[in-house]
């Protein structure tokens, strides 16, 4: 497995929510394309899709700690063929999480065979982040009121760096994604919280970040 440089992620336009990536983007283009025919940022995006799931990822993976250069030269085919000893740069259990994840792509159960799944939304995104544990020196998002649903975001650029990347946006900055958020505030599910710089709270018709959802 070869090490290169930086992350890399391709182009697209911004603008309204669907621009940035809620609708029909290239990241859903790539998924409904067999494993084996992806390529290295289709593999990368399936990397942070898998690892921002906080159902799914249960053995403490950070994507702020992962080692994503080690996959910067790995194309879907290379992906599929992936064995436990070749991830013993990895922590145990991490390598034996991303060994399933790989199974389930090279051998789908039939449920998995209706269709390829939606990337997550804004909000569902910034949801995921915030109920995943985060052991990162940096945080980019912190509870400030979890119980009221309320939270902060610390590292604006950062957080619109991985929004970027999840959404195959080289041109996302936090200019992008706040107008993302602001999106949401006539739906009441993301509202702005009065003189708080960058703190928002979950509106009603926002789910899944309460322990009784």
């Amino acid at each position: 497995m070869q090490r290169a440089g930086s992350l890399s992620s391709a182009g697209a336009s911004s603008g309204s929510e669907d621009e940035l990536g809620d609708s029909t983007d290239a990241f859903e283009a790539s998924i409904k394309k067999l494993p084996g025919q992806w390529g290295n940022e289709d593999v990368l995006r399936w990397l942070i899709t898998t690892l921002s799931n906080p159902k799914a990822n249960s053995c403490g993976i950070t994507d702020t700690d992962f080692p994503f250069e080690r996959f910067n030269q790995m194309c879907g085919t290379e992906l599929l063929r992936v064995k436990p000893k070749d991830l013993d740069f990895l922590k145990p259990e991490w390598a034996e999480f991303l060994v399933k994840q790989i199974s389930r792509l090279a051998h789908p159960h039939p449920r998995d065979s209706r269709g390829p799944e939606k990337g997550p939304r804004l909000w569902q995104y910034l949801r995921d982040e915030l109920l995943r544990p985060d052991t990162s020196a940096k945080p980019t998002m912190k509870w400030v009121d979890k119980r009221e649903g309320i939270f902060q975001i610390l590292d604006s650029k950062a957080l619109a760096h991985k929004w970027g990347i999840l959404k195959n946006n080289r041109s996302m900055n936090y200019a992008h994604l706040s107008r993302g958020i602001r999106y949401y505030y006539n739906k009441n599910i993301i509202l702005p919280v009065p003189n708080k710089r960058l703190t928002y709270q979950f509106g009603p018709h926002s789910s899944g970040w309460r322990h009784s959802d």
